[in-house]
């Protein structure tokens, strides 16, 4: 697949299954400069795609424009003392902005009226908390976290559910260390069935 917007643009549009998929693996196989060039060219064409469109394109928008950004906190993980993971001419002021971009989308999203997007949503939002945690951005995840406290109020049923469990996803990366690890073995726990 060619990288070029028109072309990742027509296969998310396409509604096939499989061009779909390939358009967010190519996304996500992508080294980060290109990626958050791909990203600065393709997001109002995707959000205008997300607003026009059924459940399954919109969901297919969330995934691709999640796996499109860079997330660099992420892959600096492991990277030596000193070495700067932005390669190029990559900045953290460019990723934080379109970081930004990326944000308000995921906010829109986790309000769909359809759960297969509010549920990829959820799951983007989950690692931008991460993402927040690890470039000690902590005043945006406070404010993420307030801007969801604000749209639960405002829904229910299963879309309060999904902004619930994100809310959940800010807070866990707010505590300190050690709390973190004991409510990550409470819920490993309480998945397994294990209660005791």
């Amino acid at each position: 697949m060619q990288h070029t917007p028109d072309t990742f643009v027509e296969a998310l549009g396409s509604g096939d299954a499989d061009r779909v998929n390939a358009a967010i693996d190519e996304a996500n196989d992508m080294d980060a400069e290109e990626q958050l060039r791909i990203f600065e060219e393709c997001f109002d064409a995707c959000t205008a795609l997300y607003r026009d469109e059924d459940g399954y394109q919109r969901q297919s928008i969330v995934r691709f424009l999640h796996e499109l950004h860079p997330r660099m906190e992420l892959r600096s993980v492991g990277t030596s003392e000193g070495e700067d993971p932005f390669p190029g001419d990559l900045t953290r002021e460019d990723e934080r902005a379109s970081r930004s971009r990326l944000r308000d989308f995921l906010v829109e999203a986790i309000q769909d009226d359809d759960g297969r997007v509010r549920l990829a949503a959820e799951r983007a939002i989950k690692e931008l908390c991460l993402v927040y945690d690890l470039s000690g951005q902590e005043d945006e995840l406070h404010s993420l976290k307030s801007r969801l406290e604000s749209l639960a109020s405002d829904h229910s049923g299963k879309k309060r559910e999904h902004i619930e469990r994100a809310i959940d996803d800010a807070e866990s990366r707010m505590l300190p260390p050690g709390d973190r690890l004991r409510s990550a073995l409470l819920d490993a726990m309480e998945e397994s069935g294990d209660t005791q």
